[in-house]
């Protein structure tokens, strides 16, 4: 695993991506001055292990080398070095009704101090769940927690805070924040995956592989140009297609889908902004259009009464015109690392159906 950062530059470059400078330090607002480029060197072993980062323009760029060419390189660029706060962000997950038996990982070995993504954000992990026991065991591995009342419904439970949550009392620690992560409580950091991309940089390196697809998952809605970035679903295109699968896999009644169907006939929707995989989302936790949105797809949910809630996504995106960023499923940073307890058997009954 990479060791501490030896050394923490930030510099302003004579010129950016595009033609455009960056201007000086003393012109720019405190939070345009995140958009300045930095360099961090982690040792690994007998390696190098170079993270350039650049946000500025037209992007937040992160690229990962094992020489110390691009150090060299950006060195050469640099004409000050000053401090500043990192961004904040808030990281979540929701695990209600036994659907999860573990803590998906150790938030302090993903985040915590001398990672390569606590160069570039100061993270905070939030549990949020039902079971004391959960609860105890999210904070011994850098978790904080927040604790729900136990419901009737926990799934419903989990959905609700996963989509409004901003709305909810028990999570108003999440309002201090203005970028927000969500994942599937069944996901966690890319980092055993085997993945094509990782072919570019050594195995030493995959925080800095995290570092990069959770950075650019983020770049979006630090350069404002999106309320919302989610992924692209790996089987599917359309809603209509989701909708097939639920029917088939009886997920919820034929009577509730008829309804999504008509829903989205009313109103218009032409199915064609492709379908969301919702395990994953980065959000401008307090911008009013992103929460009118949110409540726009839960409200969808309640109104049709079914859960599955990747058939009324794109619809609440598309009704309420939210700026949003839609990438591709490879560049997912959290994938499953296992499968749902699914305490209801749920899925096994409809597994004996379908047989």
């Amino acid at each position: 695993m990479c060791g501490h950062a030896s050394q923490i530059r930030f510099s302003r470059l004579g010129q950016a991506r595009g033609g455009a400078s960056p201007g000086s330090l003393d012109q720019r607002s405190e939070e345009e001055n995140v958009a300045l480029s930095y360099v961090y060197a982690n040792s690994c072993g007998s390696q190098l292990a170079v993270c350039l980062v650049s946000l500025f323009g037209s992007g937040y760029l992160v690229a990962c080398n094992t020489s110390t060419a691009i150090a060299e390189r950006e060195a050469a660029a640099r004409v000050e070095t000053r401090t500043f706060a990192l961004p904040k962000v808030a990281l979540y997950t929701v695990v209600t009704g036994a659907y999860e038996k573990t803590v998906p990982y150790s938030c302090r070995e993903a985040y915590g101090r001398g990672t390569p993504i606590a160069q570039s954000f100061n993270v905070v992990c939030y549990l949020v769940t039902d079971s004391d026991k959960m609860a105890q065991a999210a904070s011994r591995m850098g978790w904080s927690p927040v604790r729900l009342r136990t419901s009737r419904h926990p799934k419903r439970q989990q959905r609700e805070t996963k989509i409004v949550g901003f709305a909810q009392a028990e999570l108003a620690v999440l309002k201090t924040y203005e970028y927000v992560l969500y994942h599937d409580g069944h996901r966690g950091p890319r980092v055993h995956a085997v993945h094509k991309k990782l072919e570019v940089f050594p195995a030493e390196t995959w925080q800095c592989w995290l570092h990069k697809v959770i950075s650019e998952t983020l770049q979006p809605l630090l350069e404002q140009r999106a309320d919302i970035v989610y992924f692209g679903h790996p089987d599917r295109n359309t809603t209509h297609e989701e909708g097939l699968e639920v029917r088939k896999m009886k997920l919820c009644s034929n009577a509730s889908l008829d309804r999504v169907a008509q829903l989205h006939k009313t109103r218009g929707y032409p199915d064609n902004m492709g379908l969301a995989e919702t395990a994953v989302l980065a959000r401008r936790w307090n911008s009013p259009a992103l929460q009118q949105a949110m409540h726009g797809w839960w409200d969808a949910m309640v109104q049709t009464n079914c859960m599955r809630d990747q058939l009324n996504f794109e619809f609440a995106l598309w009704k309420h015109k939210v700026k949003s960023v839609r990438k591709e499923n490879l560049d997912f940073p959290f994938i499953k690392l296992h499968e749902h307890s699914d305490p209801r058997a749920i899925r096994r009954r409809s597994d004996a159906r379908r047989a």
